[in-house]
């Protein structure tokens, strides 16, 4: 009885490989449900809480007010460009979302007469702040930049700002 190189591979080597697959593919999803840990599930009731969330007007800032709105926090979003976070917010009215509980406040993190202009309208209207999502930030600049208060753009949008 005559073997062919098919043969050795079709009978003996494919086998061997699809079993080690599998039992990668098995050892990769059982470590990854150990390391993961519980997921937490339960229901936060954010009633009458106020939160701020910077970079609100997409990603995963608009998620996070989407989340805190739906659960009854009143969401002030922070965004640089109002046209981008009023579309931000019909979208979230249509997920869902209380109008009533999204309010829109427009600032440039890379320029603190902006913020203090934030802080104020901020202070007008609320007397607390129970949330602050610091989401908003720049980063991979293709060069330099400075701020017009004379700070790199990264450090002043995602620190000190």
């Amino acid at each position: 009885c005559e073997s062919t190189v098919m043969d050795d591979f079709l009978f003996g080597i494919l086998p061997g490989l699809l079993v080690s697959a599998l039992a990668f593919v098995c050892a990769a999803f059982f470590l990854r449900q150990y390391f993961k840990g519980p997921q937490f599930d339960e229901p936060v009731d954010a009633s009458g809480k106020v939160a701020v969330v910077t970079g609100a007007s997409s990603g995963i800032g608009r998620q996070v007010a989407r989340g805190l709105n739906l659960r009854g926090a009143k969401v002030y979003m922070l965004c640089r460009n109002r046209e981008k976070a009023l579309c931000a917010i019909e979208q979230l009215v249509e997920s869902g979302c209380d109008r009533s509980r999204l309010l829109l406040l427009c600032a440039d993190l890379s320029s603190f007469a902006s913020i203090h202009a934030f802080v104020d309208s901020f202070l007008e209207a609320e007397d607390r702040l129970d949330i602050l999502v610091n989401n908003a930030g720049v980063m991979a600049l293709p060069s330099f930049q400075k701020t017009v208060d004379g700070y790199e753009m990264t450090f002043q949008c995602n620190y000190l700002g």
